[in-house]
């Protein structure tokens, strides 16, 4: 896959003119603009019956310790008021990885003898003892992140290109002012 930036170069001269938290408030920007196009993406690769899942897809901004900025993009499923408490978002996609990679019981084949499912079991259930026959099926694996953000990457590029060299300019002007 061959991805073709146009117009860096430009960019990174018109950044170094800005300061410190401008450059990082831009670079956000672009991040930002960048990770739209895989959440549209990955919308599109999810079927109708993970509503959702669909409007839990979003972006977050990183800090990591080491200094710099990054993009998380996937389902959001636990948010942090400001008093520290967690609640949960109204549309929350907790089940985000099990529709991404699948459960053990879709696959065919067994990891190791000890996680290969028995053809029976038995369960105690107050003085009944219940047998069960066969295996769960499990869900299959519907990837579409992974799909979504290999398909969209030129566009992703494209994307932060863009926004970034608005924000540059729009940063420029209000310095003028």
């Amino acid at each position: 896959m061959t991805i073709t930036v146009e117009g860096m170069k430009e960019i990174q001269r018109a950044l170094k003119g800005l300061e410190d938290k401008v450059q990082t408030r831009v670079i956000k920007s672009g991040l930002r603009a960048g990770g739209r196009e895989v959440v549209k993406a990955a919308r599109r690769k999810l079927p109708s019956e993970y509503g959702t899942l669909k409007r839990s897809l979003g972006t977050k901004i990183l800090r990591p310790s080491g200094g710099g900025v990054g993009l998380l993009v996937g389902a959001r499923t636990t948010a942090t008021t400001k008093k520290g408490k967690r609640k949960r978002p109204k549309n929350d996609g907790f089940y985000a990885h099990i529709v991404e990679f699948g459960t053990l019981g879709s696959r065919t084949e067994s990891l190791s003898p000890e996680t290969s499912r028995k053809s029976s079991w038995s369960r105690k259930d107050r003085d009944k003892d219940q047998k069960r026959r066969g295996t769960p099926t499990g869900l299959k694996a519907r990837p579409f992140l992974r799909p979504a953000f290999k398909e969209s990457q030129q566009k992703i590029v494209d994307a932060f290109v863009k926004q970034v060299g608005r924000e540059v300019e729009r940063q420029i002007a209000k310095a003028r002012k």
